[in-house]
């Protein structure tokens, strides 16, 4: 597996400081380096596959707490951090 560059959308997470404590989470686990520009990271010089990748970022909502508002999905070349719709039954 040679290293590549993957990206996450976080424009429904809504908060820059969210983006950054992710980005910082994800240099750590995949010794990666990652951009942050506008609402999404550039993940680069990852040697990791993208479903491992969508753990990582489950387990960081996880950690804050966020797990239940917000599910992670894997399209096409990008992963995006999606805001969970809830029925009213």
């Amino acid at each position: 597996m040679s290293k590549t560059e993957i990206l996450i959308d976080t424009s429904e997470l809504r908060s820059s400081e969210l983006n950054l404590e992710l980005a910082k989470f994800l240099e750590e686990k995949t010794g990666g380096k990652a951009e942050i520009a506008d609402a999404e990271i550039r993940l680069r010089n990852v040697n990791v596959r993208k479903p491992y990748l969508r753990v990582l970022v489950r387990k960081f909502l996880h950690r804050e707490d966020l797990k239940e508002d917000f599910r992670v999905i894997i399209d096409g070349e990008k992963l995006i951090v999606k805001e969970r719709k809830f029925s009213s039954s």
